[in-house]
């Protein structure tokens, strides 16, 4: 028959998901767990580089351990703004639920890179043999 090889080679599929940016949540996902995460390791990291900062006589390895978790939480706030993008002014009740979560992602992750950001502001002023 025509079109059996197509349909016999399709049958044993699973409906591919994640094909929309409103049904990829992972960065809504990374957003919600992972900027906090990172601002953890950041605030974590700068009690372990102060030894070596003092060794250095710079500030520069702190900086460094701040411009990169505060650059990966402002990353994960993008991909949680690209999925609120995508849901925004739906009327489904899933997507809606997607938006919401999405924007909760942004708050976070936003709010998240801004303590990482403020508690850098710290490495300028005090010197870190203090």
């Amino acid at each position: 028959m025509p079109g059996s090889a197509v349909r016999s080679r399709d049958l044993g599929r699973r409906p591919r998901r994640g094909s929309t940016p409103a049904e990829r949540t992972w960065p809504v996902w990374a957003a919600i767990a992972g900027a906090p995460l990172l601002w953890a390791a950041a605030l974590g990291g700068s009690y372990v580089l102060v030894p070596v900062s003092c060794d250095l006589g710079s500030a520069l390895p702190l900086h460094a351990l701040r411009l990169v978790t505060a650059a990966g939480a402002a990353a994960t706030a993008y991909g949680a703004w690209g999925v609120w993008q995508a849901t925004r002014g739906t009327q489904a009740l899933p997507l809606r639920r997607a938006a919401f979560l999405a924007l909760l992602g942004v708050g976070i992750a936003a709010f998240s890179t801004l303590l990482i950001v403020l508690e850098g502001v710290a490495n300028f002023v005090v010197s870190p043999c203090r």
